[in-house]
This record gives structure tokens, C-alpha cells and sequence, in this order.
């Protein structure tokens, strides 16, 4: 079996968790944290109607 989180640096995945398998398969649910910090764009989108 092979569930498996992949990241180019150890530090951006965090709180790794196998969990319970996926319906019948031979695969387990992961739950994982990916930190990110970045700004958030907080500019206004104008929409054409």
C-alpha cells in the first residue's frame, strides 16, 4: 500500500494523519496541513453583467 504526501520541503506539510480507508479500496484517507504565508490580494474584481 501506498498513500503518500509529497513536498520539495519537509517544512510546508505539517499534522500528517492516516485515516479510516476510502469505501473498499486499499487506500487510506491523509489528512495533512500545508502552511503557506503569503499576502492575500484584496483587490476588488470588477465583473462585467
Amino acid at each position: 500500500m501506498l498513500d503518500i504526501v509529497l513536498s520539495s520541503q519537509k517544512e510546508f506539510v505539517d499534522n500528517v494523519k492516516i485515516c479510516e480507508p476510502l469505501g473498499c479500496s486499499d487506500h487510506n484517507k491523509i489528512y495533512f496541513i500545508i502552511k503557506v504565508n503569503g499576502e492575500r490580494n484584496r483587490k476588488k474584481i470588477q465583473y462585467r453583467k
